[in-house]
């Protein structure tokens, strides 16, 4: 026989839930936040790589959030004999794995951004005007120097053509002015970059936005990893007696 147990006497579905809900709220925010700043980045400089504009940890850590959400709100502790208990543990694990993958997004999305941070503090940038561009010109050698990622000269001469009509910004590595281990860590990230914004944004707006997009995602990833935690910390937090009662709030013992 099925047990049927009041709503307003089942336990909630996590033991710490007063935090859990608060580090949900926390979520959501950020998530709406760092999904503006990657749509803010896209707009402002259009040549940014997809890992340094964050929409794909911003996104997935909005739905992160609202589905711990509905989780924490919605749902109770599954008990024997709950009515839906299997949909109700498949929906956890669900909003559990969702969160814990948000959360190597949200990591992986901080590392981006001190790479491409690092890469602006080493680098020397230079504004590209229509002269600068010209055939034998010493900076455009440079500049076909430095962009060696599978281009040819000739397309290269064509972009900074079509991009010397407005503010454009080239910043480019010298290896021999690095360390060892900045030199490996800018081989694995990029060595040269055109923006097509003016060398001062490129190091104040946009040094600034890619700070605040590393800050926050590694927070998140941070209150992501916690409240898996408290998953975790909460998984025996329950266990039912099975004992006969005529009362009609069910006996319950709690591990503390």
């Amino acid at each position: 026989m099925d047990i049927q147990v009041p709503h307003k006497y089942l336990p909630p579905i996590i033991r710490y839930h007063r935090v859990a809900k608060k580090l949900v709220v926390l979520q959501l925010i950020l998530g709406v936040i760092i999904t503006c700043i990657s749509v803010w980045l896209v707009i402002f400089c259009s040549t940014l790589y997809t890992r340094d504009t964050p929409h794909w940890s911003g996104i997935p850590l909005i739905l992160a959030g609202f589905s711990a959400y509905i989780l924490l709100y919605f749902c109770r502790k599954e008990y024997p004999g709950m009515q839906l208990n299997c949909y109700m543990f498949l929906y956890k694990i669900f909003s559990i794995s969702l969160s814990l993958i948000t959360c190597v997004l949200c990591f992986c999305a901080a590392i981006f951004a001190i790479f491409h941070l690092t890469f602006l503090s080493y680098a020397i940038c230079d504004s590209i005007t229509s002269d600068s561009i010209a055939p034998g010109n010493n900076k455009s050698n440079n500049i076909a120097q430095f962009n060696s990622q599978n281009q040819s000269m000739k397309s290269i001469i064509q972009d900074l053509k079509s991009a010397s009509q407005s503010n454009t910004c080239m910043c480019a590595i010298q290896s021999v002015a690095l360390n060892p281990l900045v030199d490996n860590m800018m081989k694995m990230s990029i060595q040269s970059f055109l923006y097509p914004v003016t060398c001062a944004d490129v190091r104040s707006k946009l040094s600034l936005v890619l700070l605040a997009s590393g800050v926050l995602n590694g927070a998140a990833g941070v209150l992501l990893f916690y409240y898996v935690y408290l998953h975790w910390k909460s998984r025996y937090l329950y266990v039912y007696s099975h004992v006969d009662s005529a009362q009609t709030k069910p006996s319950i013992i709690t591990n503390k």
